[in-house]
């Protein structure tokens, strides 16, 4: 679901489409972060379940400041990189 919806919002140009895109990649790496923490929880390491939920912390705060940027970034009106100009 990542990549297509990525393409679709990079063909579209479309940063709400692009965070839809991120925030399906964030599910899938904590389901699996999850996954890991409660199966190494039962088989023992108590510590797996905190270290996994740190570690989906993590994923939250990197992919949250990614579309915090992008979206800042569209609404100041940065500017366009020179390649996209130079296409044109």
């Amino acid at each position: 679901m990542f990549r297509y919806l990525s393409c679709v919002g990079n063909e579209n140009n479309n940063s709400a489409i692009k965070s839809a895109a991120l925030d399906n990649r964030m599910d899938a790496y904590s389901s699996v972060a999850v996954l890991v923490g409660v199966f190494l929880a039962q088989l023992g390491w108590l510590d797996a379940d905190r270290w996994a939920a740190i570690g989906v912390s993590m994923l939250v705060i990197r992919i949250g400041g990614q579309i915090a940027y992008d979206g800042f970034s569209s609404l100041m009106d940065a500017s366009i990189s020179t390649d996209t100009l130079e296409k044109n």
